[in-house]
């Protein structure tokens, strides 16, 4: 007999229990005795299964999150960023084994009244199975940084920039944009590839 794990539309195949083993969607069984098998979905949005570059979703505090675009190689670009005050680089160059990440993101406002995007408990990139690997934004992008975006926006207004990270070169090619869930502390994630 062959079993067939079939998961509903978004949801991904995360392992087969029990008398079958692994990833696969197919699972061939001999039926000599009683065998329980159990397969084990996750959800859209789980860090397993991130929501798709490009794909707005609901989060926290009656906004919607969309992933534009992301430069996981951004250090000339954010390096080119100019402080006023100073006429400098507002971000020196990152240290042996680093680099910048730009990531575009446009955030829309769908709640009564008035928002606005710096009240929002913002994102953070995290490498895929690494849990501890997690960057919160800390460098000035260019052209706009939406994390320190904090004029008003009323329903159904978007607004749309950047967001900065110094990261590990060792986890560019594995991370993933989180931002907090619409119940509870839950995170949702947002792949950074096609």
């Amino acid at each position: 007999m062959v079993a067939t794990a079939k998961p509903s539309q978004g949801w991904k195949l995360r392992t087969w229990a029990g008398a079958c083993k692994g990833t696969s969607a197919m699972c061939s069984l001999r039926l000599k005795a009683r065998r329980s098998v159990v397969v084990k979905f996750v959800p859209p949005g789980n860090r397993i299964n991130p929501y798709r570059l490009g794909t707005e979703m609901p989060v926290y505090g009656s906004w919607k999150l969309r992933v534009n675009s992301a430069n996981l190689d951004a250090d000339a670009q954010v390096e080119a960023v100019i402080d006023p005050s100073t006429g400098l680089s507002a971000n020196p160059n990152p240290p042996a084994g680093e680099q910048y990440a730009l990531v575009n993101v446009s955030m829309t406002y769908v709640g009564v009244g008035s928002a606005r995007v710096g009240d929002y408990v913002f994102s953070w990139l995290g490498a895929i199975g690494r849990h501890n690997a997690l960057y919160q934004p800390g460098c000035t992008p260019p052209p706009l940084d939406l994390s320190l975006a904090f004029q008003p926006v009323v329903s159904g207004q978007t607004e749309t920039g950047n967001l900065c990270f110094e990261i590990a070169s060792s986890d560019a090619a594995s991370l993933l944009l989180g931002g907090y869930g619409t119940t509870g502390n839950k995170t949702v994630w947002f792949a950074l590839h096609d």
